[in-house]
């Protein structure tokens, strides 16, 4: 990257993610990439990943700690390439006492929207949504109150920072749009999950 794009950058980094103003903002390591009673095998962060990344994940409330999670990293070529986390919920008895959470991960595959591959226009669409200042402003004022739902999560990093945005309520939130672009770009790979359709 030129020094006169990392300093575009930095002077373009938005004065506006505030978790007091917006408390779905946040900025560091996500909840995802800590471990705690409810996340027991925690991703790695995105810092240790790659020096960009972002990271997508559905983990919905009632589902006992499954999830989608999918990764997706700039290749030597700067094109995007993908991983897909799963973690089910297998059961070995009748009664689900014998449950517990697996997790698999997919072979790295090329991520591509409408036939792109750059990581950094997809990177640009998905800064803009997790950027958008007018995200808390819904029409007619009104608040809106989500009790569960599908639990995304957005994580983005850039120039040594990383950005968070979780929830999915509002017909404006952009997590809703950025699940419909993270769905079109792992296409076949997305794995079979009633509970996300």
């Amino acid at each position: 990257m030129s020094a006169m794009v990392l300093i575009a950058l930095l002077l373009a980094l938005p004065q506006d993610f505030n978790p007091t103003e917006d408390r779905e903002r946040t900025a560091g390591d996500s909840w995802l990439a800590r471990a705690s009673e409810w996340n027991r095998d925690p991703e790695p962060s995105l810092a240790s990943v790659n020096g960009e990344a972002m990271r997508f994940s559905a983990t919905p409330a009632l589902r006992g700690g499954e999830a989608i999670i999918v990764t997706i990293v700039p290749d030597r070529q700067g094109d995007a390439m993908a991983t897909i986390g799963v973690r089910k919920r297998t059961c070995y008895d009748d009664r689900a006492t014998g449950c517990r959470l697996v997790a698999s991960r997919s072979a790295p595959f090329a991520f591509c929207i409408e036939g792109d591959c750059s990581y950094h226009r997809i990177a640009q669409r998905v800064r803009a949504l997790l950027f958008d200042p007018a995200r808390m402003r819904q029409p007619g004022g009104e608040p809106v109150i989500c009790m569960d739902g599908p639990g995304y999560l957005t994580e983005f990093r850039e120039v040594g920072q990383t950005y968070n945005l979780s929830g999915f309520c509002g017909e404006r939130h952009p997590n809703n749009v950025i699940y419909q672009i993270v769905r079109q770009g792992a296409g076949k790979h997305w794995p079979q999950t009633p509970y996300l359709e």
